[in-house]
């Protein structure tokens, strides 16, 4: 869907994959996925906490219900908002607009 809106799209595995390819080519947006492990996710906000070059990188977390308790971690380790799946196009569409 985001490729079909014209956005490039990049994706890795898992969190440390993530942050390889953050690394190397920082980019405009994270979307990252609870369902890859609430840890692997608070270690990838804190190491994007820690890089100058993807402080201002806006992180969205996708989450499932059952992961909602790890939503108060993520943004106290800087996400810029949480979507819980199942989401809209349009509700990513909004949250990625603001």
């Amino acid at each position: 869907m985001l490729k079909e809106q014209a956005f490039e799209v990049m994706t890795a595995a898992t969190a440390e994959a993530g942050i390889q390819l953050a690394r190397q080519q920082p980019p405009d947006l994270i979307l990252c996925c609870l369902d890859l492990g609430p840890g692997s996710n608070l270690r990838l906000l804190e190491v994007l906490g820690t890089k100058q070059n993807l402080l201002a990188v806006p992180v969205i977390v996708l989450t499932h219900e059952q992961a909602r308790s790890y939503w108060r971690q993520c943004m106290n380790l800087g996400a810029d908002d949480c979507l819980v799946t199942p989401f809209t196009d349009g509700e990513l569409l909004a949250a990625i607009a603001s």
